[in-house]
């Protein structure tokens, strides 16, 4: 039989049968033709359908979980899963021989073996589904390889897509399910899937062969993804859990396996493309940035993966390096596709995105969202940072919670909003004070005053500093006990949904120190946890109070049509009589904050284990730095639980340069947290 009538019998044929035929004896002589006219669909037999195109599979239609496959229809259902690839795999082989007979011979040679080999799974797959009390036909029939592959420009094209695409991702899946059944006492089961784990690795290595041609060992993974055609990505070569072993087997090269390990990019749902910019309060105020806030944006670049899904984007000055987007995969921080500022517009341009999801909204990332067609996921209204809005906040939420008797655990300091440096000066020449740019973060120009000024040189010292920044906020300083936030989501309906509290440590200047990812309440020393628990007197005080100051914020927003988090830090302090009372808005932030990218991260940490956010400074902090780098390295990662969820280690969350100013890190666990320190 020649290899075009044996193609020909695959692709058009109407029965399992012609599927299945195999021929003693295969000759290429007459190719024949190009195929010109693509089937939309291979030829399947009666009661075989497809899902219709963007048809959802119905939920009996869906791969069962790890605790159905007990059951025998559940495991027939996982065959005629992979019945159904193995057999997609046939016909676009078949579609391909028929498309390129040019091909060169060694092509197609291993073109017809492979296929070969496919029929005897596709064989085993259905004995063993009807020895489970299955059929083929029980279940509709995805169509994505085929709508995916049925038009390649290239046999180059294909091998990507078929070889390192598909095949290699079933080396994943094949292991996976030989894994799960391992529960199941199903010896037959296993033995299919092991038979089709060791071929699955041989038509790697032969495509792998086939098309490297002249790529390097660290050229390939870029050659690979050049030959792959949206939607289709370098995610479709992988599953979620990954073997390395397995592919070092087929022979791919080690660069190629980190980049599959650390590659990431969503599959079905549009990704939200996110990106930090922490010096947005200076944007909105028309602020030139320095270059220390440049090198903020750079040094903290990565956090936002804190927040991420798997497949979201993040944008980033500059690449992580291999070693760290490793790190970071394997802590179960994405996998997330880091894209560069400057090719984001056109790697994603063909892609579909969700929204834009900077730090906070500003002039830049409005630039950012027009120039990649985006909406932007935030909160517009720049009078919402502004710190003078705060004192009419603080009166609305007293007068809400007057007949509350919880209200006398309030402390609301004495603020004035003045006008020009001069004044400002003025009005702390008592001392005491703090003194506060309506907009800024992060302790930014902010002058923290505890005696009176000595003389007329030291306040044209202070006046300098203040004079460039616009009107102030003056506010009494105070004998601050423990710092937290709550946190909320605007949703696009405008319901306020409260997603938690942080406990969270400034320096004396204001500066983010680090936040606690477990439950703020228990990071507490006992006397302030009693205050927050009403001593007895004033049970569920604080929740009250918590619902209030959602009810007032909600009333600020009532205009808002903007959907977006909101953190709202605040403060226990000790009053002058030595009680503790709490100063409940000190600051709103209507953008995420390093407390919510802790409170985020939380969600990956198994409950129970304390873990902390950190910003490390260079300079001040430049042993830490170096120590937290060394321990990154000596403290093993430890993952347990399915998924599996942090409970020990310390994650760098960027690389280790001479030049990083800043650098963020997650301690998990009782030891790497006391290693690094307070």
């Amino acid at each position: 039989m020649e290899v075009r009538d044996f193609a020909e019998s695959l692709l058009f044929g109407r029965d399992i049968e012609a599927k299945l035929l195999r021929p003693r004896e295969l000759t290429d002589k007459e190719p024949g033709p190009a195929l010109d006219r693509l089937p939309d669909l291979p030829f399947r037999p009666a009661g075989l359908r497809f899902l219709d195109e963007g048809e959802s599979r119905p939920r009996e239609a869906r791969f069962p979980g790890r605790r159905a496959l007990a059951r025998d229809r559940e495991r027939a259902r996982v065959m005629h899963f992979f019945a159904n690839h193995e057999l997609l795999a046939l016909e676009l082989m078949a579609l391909t021989l028929l498309r390129f007979p040019d091909a060169p011979v060694e092509f197609r040679r291993t073109l017809v073996g492979v296929m070969i080999d496919e029929q005897k799974h596709l064989e085993l797959y259905l004995d063993r589904m009807a020895a489970l009390g299955g059929s083929l036909g029980d279940l509709p029939c995805g169509r994505f390889f085929w709508d995916r592959l049925k038009k390649v420009p290239t046999p180059r094209h294909f091998l990507a897509g078929m070889s390192l695409g598909f095949e290699q991702a079933n080396l994943d899946f094949s292991l996976h399910y030989i894994d799960t059944l391992r529960e199941h006492d199903d010896a037959e089961t296993l033995g299919v899937l092991r038979r089709v784990h060791e071929d699955e690795i041989r038509h790697v290595r032969r495509g792998l062969d086939l098309f490297r041609e002249d790529a390097s060992d660290e050229e390939l993974f870029s050659v690979y993804r050049a030959h792959l055609a949206f939607p289709l990505g370098p995610q479709h070569g992988r599953a979620r859990i990954f073997s390395r072993e397995a592919r070092i087997d087929a022979g791919l090269p080690v660069p190629f396996i980190d980049e599959m390990e650390a590659c990431a990019a969503s599959r079905g749902r549009p990704p939200r493309v996110r990106f930090m910019n922490p010096a947005v309060e200076e944007e909105i105020a028309g602020r030139p940035q320095i270059e220390a806030l440049r090198r903020a944006d750079r040094d903290l670049a990565l956090m936002p993966a804190l927040a991420a899904q798997a497949g979201d984007v993040v944008l980033v000055p500059e690449q992580p390096s291999i070693e760290l987007r490793l790190d970071l995969t394997r802590a179960g921080l994405g996998p997330v596709d880091w894209i560069g500022f400057e090719e984001a517009p056109r790697v994603l341009a063909e892609r579909p995105l969700g929204a834009l999801a900077p730090f906070g909204r500003s002039p830049r990332s409005a630039a950012f969202a027009r120039t990649l067609g985006l909406e932007e996921v935030g909160l517009a209204d720049a009078a919402l940072f502004a710190k003078d809005a705060v004192p009419a906040l603080r009166t609305l939420l007293i007068e809400s919670m007057v007949a509350d008797p919880a209200a006398d655990r309030l402390f609301f300091p004495k603020t004035e909003v003045v006008l020009d440096a001069a004044t400002a000066i003025a009005r702390a020449a008592g001392g005491g004070v703090i003194v506060k740019p309506v907009l800024s973060s992060a302790g930014r120009r902010q002058l923290r005053i505890r005696r009176p000024i000595r003389d007329e040189a030291e306040a044209a010292g202070l006046t300098a500093r203040l004079e460039s920044c616009g009107p102030f906020v003056v506010e009494e300083f105070l004998d601050r006990v423990a710092d937290l936030s709550f946190h909320l989501d605007r949703l696009e309906s405008g319901e306020l949904r409260p997603r938690g509290l942080v406990r969270f440590h400034n320096d004396d200047q204001g500066q983010f120190l680090s936040a606690e990812t477990a439950q703020a309440v228990t990071t507490l020393d006992p006397q302030a946890q009693r205050f927050l628990a009403g001593e007895g007197r004033t049970a569920g005080w604080f929740e009250r109070l918590l619902d209030r100051l959602k009810e007032v914020l909600g009333a600020r927003l009532a205009g808002a049509s903007e959907a977006g988090p909101i953190g709202v830090d605040m403060m226990i302090v000790r009053d002058r009589l030595g009680a503790l009372r709490l100063q409940p808005l000190v600051e709103i932030n209507p953008r995420w904050t390093l407390g919510r990218l802790a409170l985020e991260a939380a969600r990956r940490i198994r409950r129970g284990v304390p873990g902390r956010l950190l910003i490390l400074r260079r300079g001040r902090d430049r042993d830490e730095i170096s120590r937290a780098c060394e321990l990154a390295g000596d403290l093993p990662l430890r993952l347990e639980g399915s998924p599996p969820l942090l409970v020990e280690g310390l994650i760098l969350l960027g690389d280790d340069e001479t030049d990083r100013r800043l650098l963020p890190v997650l301690a998990v666990g009782e030891q790497p947290i006391r290693l690094l320190g307070p």
